[in-house]
């Protein structure tokens, strides 16, 4: 900041001008490389500043470049790599993202901690969180479609600010209570999935027993299709059809973990 003084105003407008620039690239590659439409789900504000980092030194990347930033602020997102950030691992994260503007070695973005898929499958689902930001970018990811309908869930919208009426518990928390799953167990990611506000209300306390069945009267032969842009196969959906909670999550924490592995590995 005290370089900052030494500056004449001609400087301070260029540099000023070349700051927006970068922030506008990196607004455009979070909005158009992947599910983000609100920095309210942005599961970490230091991944903004990197990603302007980035584009300050490198404005136009090449297609592996995107790809390798886009498997880093998944990886970054996952592991909750910033989740306790000081200044050494600020710094050090800003000189490998200027180092990897420059040159495109890979090392230098390359985060050394692996996913640990059930935790983060089986936390607790609370937008205070930045996992469930993360997971709720993850199900944006997929291209949802409402389980009673069918219509393409407007994830845009949905993720432009955070509305709890616009998730389901599939199998939901009442219905839980009243066969004695605990509160905790009730609230997993894995239980979780994006919706529209007409079909949550629709659907409100029911057991997936009953409300499954009303999936399959409207969905007709289309069911399966719709089912799997919601992480649900046809094992998960009969397991749904039996109140099966704890088969369900297992099915479901499978599909997702072999979902975010696409996403995450070269």
């Amino acid at each position: 900041m005290d370089k900052l003084r030494t500056l004449d105003s001609k400087d301070l407008k260029l540099a000023i001008n070349k700051c927006q620039e970068s922030y506008k690239l990196a607004v455009d590659f979070l909005t158009n490389e992947l599910p983000l439409s609100s920095k309210a789900y942005l599961p970490y504000n230091l991944q903004l500043t990197l990603l302007v980092i980035f584009f300050d030194v490198c404005p136009k990347p090449t297609i592996e470049q995107r790809d390798s930033l886009k498997r880093w602020f998944w990886i970054t997102s996952l592991t909750s790599y910033f989740g306790s950030s000081n200044y050494t691992l600020m710094r050090q994260s800003v000189n490998n993202m200027k180092k990897y503007a420059e040159t495109g070695y890979l090392e230098y973005i390359t985060i050394n901690k692996t996913v640990n898929y059930h935790n983060f499958l089986n936390s607790q689902f609370s937008f205070k969180s930045a996992a469930s930001k993360t997971f709720a970018l993850i199900l944006a990811s997929k291209k949802p479609r409402s389980l009673l309908d069918g219509n393409p869930i407007n994830t845009i919208e949905t993720l432009a600010i955070i509305n709890k009426n616009e998730y389901h518990h599939i199998f939901p928390k009442n219905f839980l209570s009243q066969i004695g799953v605990i509160k905790r167990k009730a609230n997993l990611h894995t239980n979780v999935c994006m919706t529209s506000l007409s079909n949550n209300r629709s659907i409100s306390d029911k057991a997936p027993s009953l409300y499954f069945q009303q999936i399959q009267q409207l969905l007709g032969d289309k069911t399966y299709d719709i089912l799997e842009t919601n992480f649900i196969n046809r094992e998960a959906f009969e397991m749904g059809l039996n109140n099966e909670y704890e088969k369900f999550i297992i099915i479901r924490q499978n599909l997702i973990s072999d979902y975010i592995k696409t996403l995450v590995e070269q």
